[in-house]
């Protein structure tokens, strides 16, 4: 499996095919093709890790390990090990296959993902003597079945939990509150919210709820990457990941943060704690709402962000939000 020359799939919210594609190419990637559901994409490692720090319209981020034959039990496991698994999973990595998808004669799930693991352990035995460890519940590595008709897709999935799940969520945020963060970074891509912002433009949210609006909007402003406070990939199991590309490409996105974050704020905002309120006579990202709890989340989700002293989330409605951007 040559390293300039690996196939993924990035998934996306329906709608959002095209601006994620755009993203992509945004990030140096010149191979991508939007197809329902995401957009697949080729690249090297550096590429792959730099999608998964900077994307915020995917979902996942897939290595693409193989497409074999589904139209049998025993196909499916011949294929799948002749799929060369010590160059995908890290030695020492723990595995989990899940299942989707079914057709005539493989209609059941776990079966499919039973096939699947224990060919991969069998190749993983015979290529460095021992079987790995299987963690259904936090693997390190995490391999993707998707049965479609005679074929299934077998893929490793580079991100571990949603991306959409961002590190400024709580841990008691509901199950909705990735889903919140894909819509809201997806209706700012789609208003050409990235060009706006380095224009100058402000952000103002009447109704903003939770936050996620602004903050998303706030994050793309001030240059900072999602995956960047990330402490858990799925990468961390893949064999041909660089920690020395990831350190390189983290130091970058710091250095990115810190330079927009001091271009959206005040000159002295910097200098003041992070609990204190931002200015308002020259904030540029702020939300309303007549709901002290939702007051209270919204502000908790900036200052996780980092972004505390660039977003203002202030009591009122759509009547106070004209006083505001004067």
């Amino acid at each position: 499996m040559q390293q300039d020359e690996l196939e993924f799939f990035a998934s996306c919210l329906a709608g959002l095919e095209a601006p994620l594609a755009d993203e992509l190419k945004s990030l140096g990637i010149r191979s991508v093709r939007p197809l329902g559901g995401g957009v697949a994409f080729f690249c090297d490692v550096r590429h792959a890790l730099k999608a998964c720090l900077w994307s915020r319209l995917a979902s996942r981020i897939m290595l693409v390990v193989g497409r074999v034959d589904a139209r049998m039990a025993d196909l499916l496991f011949e294929d799948a090990l002749e799929l060369p698994w010590e160059d995908v999973v890290a030695p020492g990595a723990s595995i989990a296959v899940s299942a989707h998808g079914m057709n005539d004669e493989l209609r059941n799930t776990r079966f499919t993902a039973l096939k699947v693991k224990d060919a991969v352990c069998d190749r993983l035995r015979e290529a460095r003597g021992e079987r790995p460890d299987v963690d259904a519940e936090c693997p390190d590595a995490a391999i993707d079945v998707r049965v479609r008709e005679k074929r299934a897709t077998i893929s490793l999935d580079l991100s571990g939990a949603s991306l959409y799940r961002r590190t400024y969520l709580a841990p008691d945020d509901g199950a909705e509150a990735p889903l919140e963060c894909a819509l809201a970074a997806g209706l700012l891509a789609l208003a050409g919210w990235d060009g706006r912002a380095r224009a100058g433009a402000a952000c103002v949210d009447a109704a903003c709820g939770d936050g996620a609006v602004v903050v998303e909007a706030a994050a793309a402003a001030c240059d900072l990457a999602p995956g960047l406070t990330r402490e858990r990939w799925g990468f961390f199991g893949w064999a041909q990941s660089s920690p020395a590309i990831w350190n390189e490409l983290i130091a970058q996105a710091d250095d990115r943060f810190e330079a927009g974050l001091a271009a959206a704020c005040a000159s002295d905002a910097l200098d003041a704690p992070a609990s204190a309120r931002p200015d308002l006579d020259v904030v540029r990202f702020a939300g309303l709402s007549a709901s002290s709890p939702a007051i209270a989340r919204a502000r908790g989700r900036a200052k996780r962000a980092g972004l505390r002293q660039a977003v203002s989330i202030e009591p009122g409605g759509a009547e106070e939000a004209g006083a505001l951007m004067e």
